[in-house]
């Protein structure tokens, strides 16, 4: 049998060759000063699933009294908000998701994952004609966001928004991610391109209605400016492998009352105090749990992309906030479903 030819590489086409993302911007802004009288679901009030978001008057209270699930008594069910068990499902691509589940010896209460479909291989069909995320988005408990990660916004094109876009038309499709910035060294892609995709993506969610999950790495300052002029205040988005103080934490969460912050591996690892201290501090309806591996985690290699992670940060908030660890489960998985109606 002939061998089967390699699958097509994504077009070069610059980003030059987009529309001009300032004028998208206004344009939409200008639509929603007209659908905000007239549509429930404009995206000034979209939440999950299209649920309006509160009013001014009936938004979050922050940073007063704030519920604390303090007599939740059965076990709760959790979800991994940011899943790296793909990477797993690359190494071993026989592994079918039940076996995999069984491999990884997950307990009973796990709920799910959200698996972010971020890299431009995510969206090149097989020589079999199907793309990366179909055969996951197939099982029960995997949802995933579509998106473009900072550090491949050199190869964002035309062909690869419109992959991105088509996949987000899913129904087990959360949100629009992994994306954002990432102005370390590391990442040597352009700030000014990074921004433009960034931006570009920022009008894909808020053009489907769907949740934001974001990145960032040394532009916490530039992301908010971005948020303020590009989005509705009050938009869904979680910030996901957050590593920060609690200052901009603050900052995050009184000028976005619909912001979750995501804490993943870091917070098991040594030399990661500001984010210790953000994590004894942050309101418990603020948060989401997450298994991403941090490369420096040596202690946890054997375990990397292991959904069962979520329960060791859980454990670490638990004993940061002096509360149990089923309260700080609980949380989480009522702010998933708040955030990605699931």
């Amino acid at each position: 049998l002939p061998s089967p030819s390699p699958p097509t590489p994504l077009p070069d086409v610059n980003i030059v060759d987009l529309p001009d993302i300032d004028e998208i911007v206004e344009a939409n802004f200008n639509l929603q000063e007209s659908l905000d009288q007239t549509d429930p679901l404009s995206p000034h009030r979209v939440g999950l699933g299209g649920c309006p978001l509160p009013s001014s008057s009936g938004l979050i209270p922050f940073p007063g009294d704030l519920p604390v699930w303090s007599d939740v008594t059965e076990v709760s069910g959790f979800i991994d908000c940011g899943s790296d068990v793909l990477h797993l499902s690359s190494d071993a691509p026989n592994f079918k998701w039940p076996l995999l589940i069984d491999y990884l010896k997950v307990p009973d209460n796990f709920d799910g994952c959200i698996v972010q479909f971020d890299k431009p291989s995510c969206y090149i069909e097989s020589s079999a004609g199907r793309k990366p995320y179909e055969d996951f988005l197939q099982e029960s408990g995997v949802w995933g966001v579509f998106g473009c990660h900072p550090c491949y916004s050199d190869q964002y094109s035309l062909y690869l928004e419109m992959a991105i876009h088509s996949a987000l038309t899913h129904s087990r499709a959360a949100g629009v991610g992994c994306c954002g910035l990432d102005y370390s060294d590391e990442n040597r892609v352009e700030c000014k391109r990074q921004k433009v995709v960034f931006q570009r993506q920022m009008f894909m969610a808020l053009t489907l209605r769907k949740p934001l999950l974001v990145y960032c790495n040394k532009a916490e300052h530039v992301m908010l400016e971005l948020f303020r002029t590009t989005l509705p205040y009050n938009y869904p988005i979680h910030r996901t492998a957050y590593r920060e103080g609690p200052e901009i934490m603050w900052t995050y969460l009184k000028s976005h009352p619909n912001l979750y912050i995501g804490f993943g591996t870091e917070l098991l690892l040594a030399g990661f105090g500001a984010l210790r201290r953000t994590a004894r501090v942050i309101p418990l309806n603020r948060l989401l749990l997450e298994s991403q591996s941090d490369p420096r985690g040596a202690a946890y290699c054997e375990r990397k992309y292991n959904p069962s992670l979520v329960l060791d940060v859980a454990k670490r908030v638990a004993e940061l906030k002096g509360i149990s660890v089923n309260t700080v489960l609980h949380a989480a998985r009522e702010n998933t479903r708040r955030l990605y109606g699931i």
